[in-house]
């Protein structure tokens, strides 16, 4: 890992309404969350890691994990999401930090590798594959300049705003200088995959579970960050009875 690179967030809490506990729901051989920061082991451009959860009780077991596995993790407010990035970013004395949530297990760490290579070359506020999405759900990826994000809280935010840390960002553009990246500029336009963005790749809900589950089986042997986000799609697409 690249010492001067920036640092990855990785926002993971237990209280989901659709999948409770899903940051440590058991996912193949590991748990959700394990999946997720071996993934972003697996990058050359990030510095360190550091699991941001919530003050909330619930998230106890969260943090007790990540001492486990020799993980950082930092706490904060439960409702306020970009306090608690906020805050861990300047905690670290990040200069940028990738987030990268908690419900993302196929992650591919070259899309976080590319970001921040787009990233340095312009030192840009934001560079973001979801503006417009064109990468499936589970493969966001948002290189955030912590001033940037310093600045645009000072401002005040919404509760939506506290809730989503970068809507702040895709609500005013024309404050920000935000670079997006597409499907297209990695693949080729003769290599599009159509309608890859409509595949659900994030957990969020039991039937995420199992399409994520249904992949991981596919691949066998091979780690879904050796496979490719665009090899896990096409097997994702592939499967029948869970779309």
């Amino acid at each position: 890992m690249d010492s001067g690179a920036p640092i990855a967030l990785v926002v993971a809490r237990m209280s989901s309404a659709r999948l409770p506990a899903k940051s440590l729901t058991p996912l193949g051989d590991d748990v959700l969350l394990g999946h997720v920061t071996n993934a972003i082991k697996q990058c050359a451009n990030i510095s360190k890691i550091v699991v941001v959860t919530s003050t909330d009780r619930s998230d106890n077991k969260i943090v007790d994990w990540c001492r486990f596995r020799g993980l950082a993790v930092t706490r904060g407010s439960l409702e306020n999401v970009a306090e608690r990035v906020l805050e861990s970013a300047q905690e670290y004395t990040a200069r940028a930090f990738v987030r990268v949530s908690g419900d993302s297990p196929l992650i591919d760490p070259r899309l976080i590798d590319y970001a921040v290579e787009v990233f340095r070359a312009h030192d840009y506020d934001v560079v973001t594959n979801v503006f417009p999405r064109t990468f499936p759900a589970g493969q966001s990826v948002e290189v955030v300049r912590t001033a940037s994000l310093a600045a645009a809280y000072s401002g005040g935010l919404t509760a939506f705003e506290e809730e989503h840390v970068t809507q702040v960002f895709y609500q005013y553009p024309e404050r920000f200088d935000i670079r997006n990246f597409e499907v297209a500029e990695l693949v080729g336009l003769n290599n599009m995959p159509w309608g890859v963005e409509r595949v659900h790749l994030a957990v969020d809900a039991p039937i995420d579970l199992a399409r994520c589950e249904y992949v991981i089986r596919a691949l066998g042997p091979i780690r879904p960050w050796d496979a490719g986000w665009l090899a896990c799609c096409q097997i994702a697409m592939e499967m029948k009875g869970l779309s």
